[in-house]
């Protein structure tokens, strides 16, 4: 246990040198004075390890002092002029909803009129979503470098610097020098890591796809942001994240299962061999090596029945890792790493033991027993940092994880061999991904239920390092006090009901709903007309009667769209039969991008306005791809053409002419206007049509522009639907789709009144989420999302 005295003084050396700012030559003095004092008081043990703690204190000390966060070496051009970096790109860019975030590793900088200066420093920089550069590649940026940000509590900036990035820079000029300069292993992992997502994305649809690239790559950029915070307000984040605590499920997950085929000592080198290659797989990011060193080294030695080395590799971990990089002690995976490992060594034992004497009539599969047992005590011992760090107690996390760790073994065992199938053999994998589907749909399904509750987490505000404590007092008090035969007599009359076969029954039962529930998704011989919350943007998509799906315009954030078309397609449906694109503004254009990617298309209808964008560039590239075509038919529609959708719904396109209009927003004005009609309904979708182009069509002859339903345009911008053209239309009900808290105040007050004087009722996707109509070409139908008070009217 010497070597765990030893670590803490290390780690508390560090923590003390952060909040007295003494010189190097103190801390070395207070270092040379307890190497003094082990030495002069070797005879006493206590004495000696006294001493020898005093001078690890005092190195971890000098180590922290030696590695300032701040100023960096680009300082003198922070929140200054435009500056050119040249540099390679260090890692694999990060594709965020509404952009990419690219590390920049500097080699030299020039300010204007100024020759090139060597430099050793990193930059991020935030780009638009599609912009084409990868790991490895050679880049020219010029643009103005700012501070990060210090925003309250948190601190941006520092948590940058922990990672050796000391500016950001908000899409800059770049251009591309030259490509492969990175190293041929980080290649080959970032190529790897790629690929595994691009395979995890064609196996299941999205939110369930977004979920497993977070929970088996660690990459959380797909998932959208209602999601995400369900799984916070929840209690569950912990499943996504690849830190200690994610290691330390799959890690007992597969001790679990092996332990019952070979001996501890033939595991314990099996699943440390797993763990490599699962990091690997994942791009071996620091945050992921880290935890699986700590979880790697820990479980070699609880498997070789040595408790007390495990705590002896925890702490040597813990000592490498900050020599390496000091600030980490900072890091809450770091934290969140070496608590759950800890929670391990510690506790695991404790609970074990205390079910075994306790509830020893509870008859459930072992690997279930210990895949619960195993996450309660990383749960108990990463409660205090989780509350300390994030400062919000999620009310409903027991009850949120005693409902979905049951199924997280199926989840990441499934999904994993899914996807490495999926690598080699996509139809195997496909299969695979089937089986896993159920238990994803599951764990989003009941995330979002309990996360959407409204009592489901509380701020605690400058309450949250100590309540945490307090907790685990009263949790103490209260097994202390309580009567050990009332708690056996309990079990006793409640363990006998659950036996192994009534558990896999609702699990079968439950899986079986859950498929249903994907089945029903089917067509039901009416129309869906269903327009989607994706925030400040349009995306509408369409179910026929006979059961064709059309997606109309992709909304500004790729998370998004396909999540909802995850929600709203059968599982396995990865195409569509027509997309189309209004016109190329971002709003409209950017889920599209992807929704290409992730769909088989049968039609897509395009627009010819110019679109000089990397979105733009992007959609142009899918669309003319000779080696990998993403769509059977593309067709640029002008007023007059028509499609039968078949059952009697036709699609009809009402704007723009063959020679573009003249228009003070031409992108507005001459994109796609579109009529669906079936039976006595039909819905007229007007993009972000202008008063300008309102008037162009009230001035043709015999357009049909009446409509039961009226997409509002241009997201109810004050400069759009006009009386004059309401009248005309004459619509029952207007859709709003709208970002809510939008900085451009949509939609305007006086487009609200002009619909209140026509008697339409009207829906807002802020207000409502999404607004699914439905019809039997007769009547009208108006579904909402959950959760959203008062969504119809104003």
């Amino acid at each position: 246990m010497a070597l765990v005295y030893l670590a803490l003084a290390w780690l508390m050396g560090i923590a003390l040198a952060e909040r007295i700012a003494w010189p190097w030559p103190a801390w070395l003095a207070m270092a040379l004075g307890g190497t003094l004092a082990a030495l002069l008081l070797r005879r006493d043990r206590s004495s000696r390890l006294g001493g020898a703690m005093l001078a690890l204190a005092g190195l971890g000390a000098l180590r922290l002092s030696l590695s300032p966060l701040y100023p960096g070496p680009l300082q003198p051009y922070l929140d200054g002029p435009a500056v050119t970096l040249t540099g390679t790109v260090a890692a694999a860019p990060e594709v965020r909803a509404t952009r990419t975030e690219i590390i920049l590793s500097v080699d030299s900088v020039s300010a204007a009129g100024e020759a090139p200066s060597e430099v050793r420093d990193s930059v991020l920089l935030r780009l638009p979503r599609e912009s084409p550069y990868r790991y490895g590649d050679r880049l020219r940026v010029t643009g103005r470098l700012r501070t990060p940000p210090e925003d309250g509590g948190f601190s941006y900036r520092a948590y940058l610097a922990r990672r050796g990035i000391h500016a950001l820079a908000d899409r800059p000029a770049v251009e591309l020098v030259a490509r492969g300069r990175g190293s041929l292993l980080g290649a080959g992992l970032v190529a790897l890591a790629d690929r595994a997502e691009a395979v995890i994305g064609t196996l299941w649809p999205a939110p369930e796809s977004a979920l497993m690239a977070g929970i088996l790559l660690g990459r959380e950029s797909s998932l959208p942001e209602p999601l995400l915070a369900a799984f916070d307000d929840s209690g569950t984040r912990h499943i996504i994240a690849i830190s200690g605590f994610n290691i330390t499920l799959l890690a007992g997950a597969l001790t679990a299962v092996l332990v019952r085929i070979v001996n501890r000592r033939t595991a314990a080198p099996i699943v440390i061999l797993l763990l490599a290659a699962y990091t690997l797989l994942v791009g071996a990011d620091p945050a992921v090596v880290r935890a699986a060193l700590m979880g790697g080294l820990t479980l070699l030695a609880l498997l070789a029945g040595r408790p007390g080395h495990a705590l002896t590799g925890l702490g040597a971990s813990a000592m490498a890792m900050t020599l390496l990089s000091p600030w980490q002690l900072w890091e809450p995976s770091f934290q969140l790493s070496f608590a759950a490992t800890l929670g391990l060594i510690l506790l695991l034992p404790g609970i074990e033991a205390w079910v075994a004497a306790h509830v020893p009539a509870l008859r459930i599969p072992g690997w279930l027993r210990e895949a619960v047992l195993v996450s309660l005590a990383a749960q108990i011992a990463t409660l205090p940092i989780t509350l300390g760090t994030f400062g919000r107690l999620s009310l409903i996390a027991p009850l949120a994880n005693l409902l979905i760790l049951p199924v997280q073994p199926a989840v990441m065992e499934l999904g994993a061999l899914a996807a490495l199938l999926g690598l080699m053999f996509r139809p195997a994998g496909q299969l695979l991904a089937w089986l896993a589907w159920p238990f994803i749909a599951y764990t989003i399904g009941a995330v979002e239920a309990l996360g959407g509750l409204p009592f489901a987490a509380v701020e605690l505000g400058t309450a949250g390092e100590l309540l945490p404590w307090g907790l685990y007092g009263l949790l103490g008090a209260w097994l202390y006090l309580r009567d050990p035969a009332r708690r056996r007599a309990l079990w006793q009359r409640l363990a006998p009901e659950l036996p192994t076969k009534a558990l896999l029954t609702g699990l079968a039962a439950l899986t079986c709903l859950i498929w249903i529930g994907g089945v029903a998704r089917g067509p039901d011989s009416r129309l869906h007309v269903t327009f989607l919350d994706v925030g400040q943007g349009d995306a509408i998509l369409i179910q026929t009667p006979d059961g064709k799906h059309l997606l109309i315009d992709g909304g500004p954030d790729p998370t998004r769209v396909l999540a909802a078309l995850g929600r709203r397609l059968p599982p396995w449906q990865r195409s569509l039969d027509l997309v189309a694109l209004t016109h190329p503004d971002e709003d409209h254009l950017a889920g599209l991008v992807e929704v290409l990617r992730r769909y088989r298309v049968g039609i897509v209808l395009d627009t010819t306005l110019p679109r000089n964008t990397p979105s733009g560039q992007a959609w142009d590239d899918l669309l003319h791809s000779r080696i990998t075509p993403h769509a059977s038919r593309i067709v640029y529609p002008v007023a007059g053409t028509r499609l039968d959708l078949g059952y009697g719904a036709r699609l009809d396109v009402l704007h723009p002419p063959a020679t573009p209009i003249a228009a003070r927003s031409p992108g507005n004005d001459n994109g796609l206007v579109l009529r669906l009609s079936w039976g006595k309904a039909s819905f007229l979708l007007v993009g972000d049509l202008s008063a300008e182009g309102e008037a162009y069509l009230l001035r043709q002859e015999d357009l049909p522009l009446d409509c039961t339903v009226l997409k509002v345009g241009h997201h109810g911008a004050k400069e759009g639907t006009t009386l004059r053209f309401l009248e005309a239309v004459s619509p029952q009900v207007a859709v709003i789709s709208v970002g809510a808290g939008n900085r451009f105040g949509h939609p305007a007050p006086e487009v609200l009144e002009r619909l209140e004087a026509i008697g339409a009722q009207v829906w807002r996707t802020d207000r409502c989420g999404d607004v699914e109509i439905v019809t039997d070409g007769e009547q009208l139908w108006v579904r909402t999302g959950k959760g959203y008070p008062g969504c119809e009217g104003r």
